[in-house]
């Protein structure tokens, strides 16, 4: 028996286009292989692992079985979850986001080339159970129709529309709602490719009704928006208004209270935003409790005692005023500047915002 040699590039390009739910016949002549070439290629890659059939799908979808996309789910232990447990596909069903984790979600929609247009029938999933369902045509503007299709995955309400005009031209776009992720753990990079993952996932099932929608393209300008559900600070923030650093806002759009960063680069900032809650909840304990031990060793050391006698004062007349607190830090940093600058007379302040 003939052993073939392997292309790596070549062959991780044909591994790529049967994830896209390219049909064999298209790949070979992309690629200037024979259909049966493909096909052998196709059955090393299963064979080795690295791809699989998803059972009862005619045309077959092909999906990557170490793919985060294909439902990694929390668990039920409050946070824990198969597989790495730093990115995954939703909350746990109570609800709660473990303290650390935030969301993850693109301004704008993913668009996909389409190959082949399919069907507006009732859409199921690999194990044959309905997922989504199109709804009726409607005007999309400048002799456009439109449909919208709505789907039921990852615990999330997902969404494609697809447009197509009186001369035949499409648009198709995938709205892959939100991952959760732990950024200490998790490069952004990585989130961006999970997310293009959930499309892929999407383009198979949809392959299911016949649609071929390959080639998925991030919006020009979009933005990643990192969130929290349920954040005690989004309490404090009127909605659609952002802090003094133009970082965090609250949004009420997902029909419930949650803070957001729309387009934070800072990675540090994003950890430290994660573990927010614990931080806050911290403070307000210890404002309750009105202890100022580490405060008083830490002005003890450096000889500012004065700022402790300030702050004893004030902290007992926050009554979470937030503006108050605002105003309250404000003084206390000028203080603490103003005695650097006494004690170290070349100190000059710069860059200490």
């Amino acid at each position: 028996m003939t052993v073939r040699s392997r292309n790596v590039k070549r062959d991780q390009r044909i591994k790529r286009m049967l994830l896209e739910c390219y049909p064999i016949t298209t790949i070979a002549r992309f690629t200037n292989l024979s259909a049966t070439r493909v096909r052998q290629i196709k059955d090393m890659f299963i064979a080795d692992g690295e791809i699989m059939a998803v059972p009862h799908t005619k045309p077959v979808i092909y999906i990557d079985p170490h793919a985060h996309a294909l439902g990694t789910e929390l668990s039920d232990n409050g946070g824990g979850a198969e597989s790495n447990g730093y990115i995954r596909d939703s909350i746990p069903e109570c609800g709660r986001l473990p303290l650390g984790m935030v969301n993850a979600h693109i301004s704008g929609r993913v668009s996909m080339t389409v190959r082949a247009k399919g069907s507006f029938a009732d859409i199921k999933g690999p194990d044959g159970l309905a997922v989504g369902y199109w709804d009726r045509p409607t005007s999309g503007g400048k002799g456009k129709t439109h449909r919208k299709a709505h789907l039921r995955l990852f615990r999330q309400e997902l969404s494609v529309n697809y447009y197509e005009s009186s001369r035949g031209t499409t648009e198709f776009y995938v709205n892959p709602g939100r991952v959760y992720y732990y950024p200490n753990k998790v490069k952004r990079q990585e989130v961006i490719d999970y997310i293009l993952e959930r499309v892929l996932f999407v383009a198979g099932i949809l392959k299911g009704n016949g649609w071929q929608v390959t080639d998925p393209q991030l919006p020009r300008k979009y933005q990643l928006h990192r969130g929290k559900e349920g954040d005690p600070l989004a309490t404090l923030i009127p909605p659609r208004y952002h802090d003094e650093g133009q970082n965090i806002t609250s949004d009420t759009s997902p029909d419930y209270l949650e803070t957001e960063m729309e387009d934070v680069t800072d990675e540090e900032l994003i950890e430290i935003y994660a573990d927010m809650p614990t931080a806050l909840k911290d403070v307000r304990r210890q404002v309750a409790t009105g202890s100022m031990d580490i405060e008083s060793m830490k002005a003890d050391i450096l000889g500012l005692k004065e700022v402790v006698e300030i702050q004893s004062t004030v902290i007992k007349n926050l009554a979470g005023n937030v503006t108050g607190l605002t105003e309250i830090a404000a003084r206390v940093t000028t203080m603490e500047i103003s005695a650097v600058n006494r004690r170290f007379t070349d100190f000059t302040g710069e860059g200490y915002q």
